[in-house]
């Protein structure tokens, strides 16, 4: 396979049961929608609960009540593969990403024995099907689920995703020889590329597939010192600016058509280079890792969207040790550093502790959660 065909054999997972509750009755499918968020997520690997996306395109939208955080989790750790049925089965030696679909699930991962990525469907009686191979780094789903971008040696790639798991290849463009980076975040209609070292991606590059062939510009965006989604509603990005004069960083809202530039920021507010914001499914709250006023911990912080840049400033911390999946518009559920996972609102109602059984320790390994698509 080229890494832009789909296979056409099916093979189901080698699945064992683990100790979970049963799950709550399956949500009737919805049709895609929205242009949220998908955080890429090569190095991104914190649990995953089902985190919504949807659109916003204006006034917030009406918020939905809390659901039940022990219910319906998709989780990856690691090689594993942690399903809400209570099963769970290794998928090879590092899953980068999980998106849930209505039909089922889309896993990003690396291959036991292999220094490639693939793209694999997950359907609800475990049937496993390849649909991208060869890829030099993760597979990233648009929120809609319609497309997929992926890199192969000497060339970026975006294919259209059918209902029915078929690939289409749409547009592909030559990466120049020397020219590193990978892509790290995909809204549908731009590719964000990264690269850096062992401290993690620190450079940025926009291609966008629907304007002609990727011209590297690594040059013209090194005011960006970290990226988080795409912004609610809108075709620009959100991410972190550097602040003329400090070693500190600014929330930022960044134009990909024009080399990332700073269409507003929001400066004062403390900020990690980690790449690491989930966005809730209202694209009202973004939550990011925050250094903790008093110790310098990293802990969660949460901006509002519709004020920051007016207002700048947190609109609650949360003592998690990273953000981690919005059950919905208003409760995240993440890891608090104690080996459980544990649920934050954003009216100040105080933690409490998720009790599902057989999930990975989150001290013990490292977790992520998985994005919903509609």
């Amino acid at each position: 396979m080229t890494g832009q065909d789909a296979r056409t054999t099916d093979r189901v997972l080698d699945l064992g049961v683990i100790g979970v509750d049963p799950p709550s009755p399956t949500v009737p499918a919805a049709r895609r929608r929205g242009r949220a968020l998908v955080l890429a997520a090569g190095v991104v690997v914190l649990v995953v609960l089902a985190v919504v996306a949807a659109t916003r395109p204006g006034p917030a939208a009406p918020r939905q009540p809390a659901g039940p955080p022990d219910r319906n989790l998709t989780v990856f750790a690691d090689d594993r593969l942690y399903l809400p049925d209570g099963t769970q089965s290794s998928m090879g030696k590092r899953i980068d990403a999980v998106y849930e679909t209505p039909d089922g699930l889309l896993v990003s991962y690396e291959p036991a024995g292999d220094s490639w990525h693939e793209l694999a469907f997950v359907s609800p009686n475990h049937r496993f099907r390849t649909l991208v191979d060869r890829a030099t780094g993760p597979v990233l789903v648009a929120p809609d689920g319609q497309r997929i971008a992926w890199a192969v040696p000497g060339a970026l790639r975006v294919a259209f995703l059918g209902p029915d798991g078929t690939v289409r290849p749409d547009r592909s463009t030559p990466v120049p020889e020397g020219t590193r980076g990978t892509p790290v975040l995909f809204t549908g209609s731009a590719v964000v590329l990264g690269r850096g070292s062992g401290s993690g991606v620190t450079e940025f590059d926009v291609w966008l597939p629907d304007r002609g062939d990727y011209l590297p510009s690594w040059t013209g965006t090194t005011h960006v010192t970290g990226m988080y989604s795409q912004y609610p509603g809108s075709f620009d990005l959100i991410g972190a600016v550097g602040q003329p004069g400090s070693d500190e960083s600014c929330l930022a809202r960044l134009d990909p058509e024009e080399n990332l530039r700073p269409v507003r920021t929001a400066c004062g507010v403390p900020l990690m280079r980690d790449n690491v914001g989930r966005i809730s499914p209202d694209g009202r709250w973004l939550a990011v890792r925050t250094p903790d006023r008093l110790t310098g911990s990293p802990c969660v912080g949460v901006f509002d969207l519709d004020t920051v840049f007016d207002r700048p400033g947190l609109a609650a911390t949360w003592d998690a040790t990273e953000p981690g999946g919005w059950l919905d518009a208003t409760t995240m559920s993440g890891p608090r550093g104690d080996g459980h996972l544990w649920t934050w609102r954003t009216d100040g109602t105080p933690p409490t502790r998720v009790g599902t059984p057989g999930l990975p320790d989150p001290d013990a390994v490292r977790v992520g959660f998985a994005t919903r698509l509609w």
